[in-house]
């Protein structure tokens, strides 16, 4: 029984892959499939933070593949429940049958953000990476904040320690926010505005 609900979810995954390229427009980012492209590929994703937890799973979060020129190769407007759990399934679009080197940003709604990602690929049509059951991992990373020095994602007593044993120094600049070549009082200034705790 198990293995017939699991072909049956694999085919109906299958078949919106296909009609992926129907689908044009994301969320909010306002990312939309390019149009009259002769190659395309299908990706099964599942995305988390830094720190191992899902995210891009509210209704609208939206995922989309980059070619390493900059150029938005495909997307899809809204995750998907899997055998995996939540994952996103969309096709990417190319001019060439081969290419190297594209990127995936992930756009959570919950968070109203876009976050690039660690995840790098090789286009190649015709071709799918991971499935309903065993998803590709995408891991965003953390969007900087000012006064962050920690790359934490938070703005805490942690960046704060930084900081002081930085003060009023001319040599070690990791929290010289105003980039004036010393971390004084302007630098603090900055820093308390994203103060977190």
């Amino acid at each position: 029984m198990k293995t017939k609900a699991l072909f049956m979810n694999l085919t109906a995954f299958s078949i919106i892959c296909i009609m992926l390229p129907q689908i044009s427009k994301a969320a909010s980012p306002g990312w939309e499939n390019p149009q009259g492209l002769d190659y395309s590929m299908c990706i099964y994703a599942k995305v988390f933070d830094q720190q191992g937890s899902e995210m891009a799973v509210a209704p609208e979060s939206a995922i989309s593949a980059w070619t390493s020129e900059g150029t938005l190769a495909g997307c899809t407007s809204e995750p998907v429940d899997s055998p995996a759990g939540t994952i996103f399934t969309f096709q990417v679009f190319h001019e060439l049958s081969m290419a190297e080197n594209l990127t995936v940003k992930v756009y959570d709604s919950e968070l109203d953000e876009v976050f690039e990602t660690e995840y790098i690929f090789d286009f190649a049509a015709g071709t799918t990476l991971g499935d309903v059951v065993n998803p590709v991992v995408v891991v965003a990373k953390a969007n900087y904040k000012t006064g962050d020095f920690n790359e934490d994602g938070f703005v805490d007593l942690l960046d704060l320690a930084v900081m002081q044993s930085e003060w009023l120094s001319e040599t070690s600049l990791q929290s010289d926010i105003n980039s004036d070549s010393k971390v004084n009082i302007q630098d603090f200034q900055l820093f308390s505005k994203e103060f977190d705790n």
